[in-house]
């Protein structure tokens, strides 16, 4: 099983998983308390609407009593900035090596997820994303 992170037409990142083949830790839930911009969401859907209707209208769940599908992260335009700036935070400098051979660092996965909800956000202007499993 794999967890993707969509914004609901594509999948934008899919979360590592260990070489045991556990999930990575990340959740969507963690970018409000790490990057401090949006919020997060569990959200269930009504199965018989999706499967008749293919109505994929939801409604917030608590997670903690009810079952969800999905997480949801939203976030404000005007948030992209600091999520830029985070993951900017989190690249680590280029050497000198790296710039002969003309690599670029990386940042770490986290950073790397919110790399790709960023992208995505600025190419298609949405600022919602749904953390699923299948």
């Amino acid at each position: 099983m794999h967890r993707y992170i969509t914004n609901n037409d594509n999948v934008i990142y899919t979360l590592p998983n260990s070489e045991d083949g556990e999930h990575s830790a990340f959740e969507l839930a963690d970018i409000p308390d790490i990057v401090g911009v949006g919020e997060t969401l569990y959200i269930a859907y009504d199965q018989q609407k999706v499967l008749f209707e293919q109505n994929y209208e939801w409604i917030a769940v608590n997670p903690e009593t009810d079952r969800y599908d999905a997480q949801l992260y939203r976030f404000k335009k005007e948030d992209i900035k600091q999520l830029i700036a985070f993951v900017e935070s989190e690249t680590p400098e280029v050497t000198l090596w790296q710039k002969i051979r003309k690599k670029r660092a990386q940042p770490a996965d986290f950073a790397l997820m919110i790399k790709a909800i960023v992208e995505a956000s600025e190419e298609k202007n949405i600022f919602e994303f749904y953390l699923i499993q299948s």
